[in-house]
């Protein structure tokens, strides 16, 4: 039998698994972390945001992922039941939920929810990216790379049109759950390497998710719930920043844009990574104030 035909059930690391391995680092750490994302480098990402956010109060060793919205919510909610010494601290994403709201309570002791879309959110910190723009070209002075750049004008031409595309997952996303939405990837919506988007594309989306939602709803619902959505933004584009896919959208149209300038040929998770090292941390040091069994 051609192995390509076979069912195979191959093990993984269960969600009781990774949580788990935190026991094998009580030594190490003094707070442990368990975060969503377990795809290549989020560990460390993580770890280099957060120990600055901790630095000088409690050290830590290893962040733990434990591979889902959902698996974080249920470790916390176990957690709360049982009696520990330990300190704890179960961090999520906002996702879509940062505007549509909340489908389950997540009012859990120990939970924090990143005030943004991501944890790439807090990496849009624009003079940690003039310093990653002016490392990685070895030919330009950093003021006319900065130019070159011209943070303001992409932000004008991209940030508008990323919110009233965003407004729209959010709307499909409470009303219309089976429509695709995020996972549509940003170079769907572009026509070149410049890290701007193609308007007539992204129009072209947000029309067809638009039609999608209304066919199974109503005019009438889509635009209460349209009203709703749009005023948890704050009107100011520099804010709504916040509700956009930073790690499938800002950040890759970003270092296209840097890569189109220096023509960097680093990989897209180094470039996070360090940008992670310097991006301002104010916005989740609060964090602190969720803490379990502090």
């Amino acid at each position: 039998m051609d192995i390509e035909t076979l069912d195979l059930d191959l093990p993984t690391r269960s969600s009781a698994a990774k949580l788990a391995m935190s026991v094998f680092f009580e030594e190490f750490n003094d707070i442990d972390i368990f975060i969503e994302d377990t795809e290549r480098g989020y560990e460390k990402i993580f770890y280099e945001i957060i120990s600055r956010v901790f630095e000088g109060e409690y050290f830590i060793s290893k962040i733990f992922p434990l591979g889902g919205r959902k698996s974080v919510i249920d470790a916390c909610a176990k957690s709360n039941k049982i009696e520990k010494n330990r300190k704890e601290l179960y961090i999520i994403d906002g996702d879509l939920y940062l505007m549509c709201g909340e489908h389950e309570d997540i009012n859990i002791k120990g939970l924090f929810t990143l005030p943004f879309y991501c944890i790439e959110n807090i990496l849009i910190d624009i003079e940690s990216i003039y310093n990653i723009l002016n490392m990685e070209c070895p030919n330009c002075l950093k003021d006319e790379l900065i130019e070159k750049f011209s943070y303001n004008n992409w932000f004008k031409n991209n940030i508008p049109l990323l919110t009233e595309l965003f407004i729209e997952y959010a709307i499909s996303f409470k009303l219309n759950p089976a429509q695709q939405t995020v996972s549509n990837k940003v170079r769907c919506f572009v026509s070149g390497n410049d890290g701007n988007l193609d308007k007539e594309k992204v129009k072209l989306k947000i029309e067809e998710i638009k039609k999608s939602t209304i066919n199974q709803t109503s005019i009438d619902i889509y635009n209460n719930t349209k009203d709703v959505i749009e005023k948890k933004l704050t009107g100011n584009h520099h804010h709504d920043i916040n509700f956009i896919s930073a790690k499938d959208y800002l950040i890759p149209l970003i270092f296209m844009r840097i890569k189109m300038i220096t023509d960097s040929k680093r990989d897209n998770i180094r470039l996070k990574l360090a940008l992670a090292t310097q991006c301002n941390i104010d916005s989740i040091k609060h964090c602190k104030d969720y803490i379990l069994n502090a």
